[in-house]
């Protein structure tokens, strides 16, 4: 009798095929493409910044990490990282710690010397002069931190940047040490905690604590706390309204928690006898209600938008008119551009991830709370960050919008990890998103520490957004 081919193992196959084609067509964007504002693509042109001799030994590292990985999967045919080795239950601790002593070391090495993204000059200049303008009611918990920390200090012009950095180093600490701890909540195997812990600590997000000037980066630590306690929530590990804690954190801290509510309302209404009653009504009366909500939140929205000037210039306009800046439109050329590069340099092994996610039975896990948990807020944070104006430009404030990141980070490598069965090869897949964001996150930061870089990669993104950073050359002071 004929044996039938393993369309499993074949499908398995051409993931784990298309996704090293994949990883070495955005190590090729990273290296040969120019850092000009003719290309729309500063998500992927950091190396271009660098020398060419740097460029060159991360092309060197892109190679040999690419051959480690190969040659550790040929190890383990069936399913790469499921061997013994890997599942030593001290081999975790042994991992993280050292990635984590890594990572806080290149926080201070590689520590942000220029502070031209975002609002950095402007924010350390209102901080040294204690103006009570850095006190911002849509990022009022940060700006109160970072006020107490100043003061702390002892004040004075040369403890406002130690202010910002002795923050966004201890964000960074806490970030890792908040993860590490999750990550033997959620998974049995080491393997797994492994693959989780470098796939959310290799994100673009982590550049935040590389010394650098902003109100976001105890923000960022706070949404990681949320998204993984409510994982932990439909675990029935957590008390659920820990998660209204949480959310009123986020919204002390900045104004964008909001964004969040939908799924903190998710967790809190899951399970319960109002859910119960909703999941058995019939199609009409669940229509009905679904139309109710859409509705009253269309009001609300058209009510603010045409009454509330400050509402209205927080939007991206959805047509050409008085308030449009270069074109710049909510489904504008420009916008859709700046929004793919903003998540590609936020989660640069996206692409790789999206491959093997699409082919996992999503149909089945939506049955889970967890994965609808997740994918409730990633819809939310991604439709949020999609509609809200970057004053500077995204390629300048990537860092305001970084938080959309984090639950989608969340989502893919938890889904991939936790079904990993589903798919062979799953860890090679992941290893190579993981190996894309510290070749992407490491040069940004070294960018960023170098003067002469910095400020090219600064008056590129100038001539992206001429009239929205039409005065920042005031901060070009030699």
């Amino acid at each position: 009798m004929a044996q039938q081919p393993n369309i499993k193992s074949d499908s398995s196959f051409s993931i784990r095929v298309l996704c090293c084609l994949l990883y070495f067509l955005i190590v090729a964007f990273y290296f040969f493409f120019p850092g000009s504002s003719t290309y729309r693509i500063w998500g992927l042109n950091n190396w271009s910044y660098l020398p060419s001799e740097l460029a060159i030994v991360f092309l060197g590292a892109a190679i040999f990490i690419f051959s480690l990985i190969y040659f550790f999967s040929q190890k383990n045919q069936r399913e790469y990282l499921n061997g013994n080795l890997f599942d030593r239950k001290r081999l975790f601790y042994y991992v993280s710690i050292t990635v984590s002593l890594l990572l806080i070391s290149a926080f201070y090495l590689l520590q942000a010397k220029t502070h031209f993204l975002g609002d950095g000059y402007t924010l350390l200049s209102l901080l040294i002069k204690d103006s009570p303008l850095i006190l911002k009611q849509r990022q009022i918990g940060e700006s109160l931190i970072h006020i107490w920390t100043y003061n702390l200090l002892g004040g004075g012009e040369a403890n406002g940047l130690k202010s910002f950095q002795f923050i966004a180093y201890g964000a960074g600490v806490l970030f890792l040490l908040i993860l590490s701890i999750f990550s033997t909540k959620l998974f049995e195997k080491s393997r797994d905690r492994i693959l989780f812990f470098l796939g959310i600590s290799s994100g673009g997000y982590m550049l935040l604590y590389f010394g650098y000037v902003e109100n976001y980066s105890i923000f960022i630590v706070s949404l990681l706390f949320y998204c993984l306690t409510g994982l932990l929530i439909v675990e029935n590990k957590i008390n659920r309204w820990v998660i209204l804690i949480l959310q009123l954190v986020l919204l002390f801290l900045h104004v964008f928690g909001a964004m969040l509510l939908p799924a903190t309302i998710y967790l809190l209404i899951r399970k319960t006898n109002t859910a119960a009653m909703l999941m058995n009504l019939n199609k009409t009366s669940k229509f009905i209600i679904t139309s109710g909500i859409f509705v009253s939140l269309a009001f609300l929205f058209g009510y603010y938008y045409s009454n509330n000037f400050f509402f209205r210039l927080t939007l991206v306009p959805f047509s050409s008119g008085k308030l449009t800046i270069e074109g710049y439109t909510l489904f504008s050329l420009n916008h859709i551009l700046d929004f793919i590069n903003l998540l590609l340099l936020l989660i640069p092994g996206l692409l790789i991830l999206l491959v093997s996610f699409f082919n996992l039975p999503l149909r089945r896990l939506w049955k889970r709370d967890s994965f609808k948990f997740l994918v409730i807020g990633s819809i939310s944070v991604i439709g949020g960050g999609f509609i809200f104006d970057p004053k500077l430009g995204m390629p300048r404030d990537w860092d305001l919008f970084s938080f959309i990141a984090l639950p989608i980070s969340i989502l893919l490598y938890h889904s991939l990890i936790s079904n990993s069965k589903k798919l062979p090869g799953m860890g090679t897949i992941i290893l190579l998103s993981v190996s894309l964001g510290f070749l992407s996150l490491i040069p940004r930061a070294v960018v960023q520490a170098d003067e002469d870089a910095s400020v090219a990669l600064f008056n590129d993104y100038i001539r992206l957004d001429k009239i929205k950073n039409r005065t920042s050359r005031v901060l070009l002071v030699k």
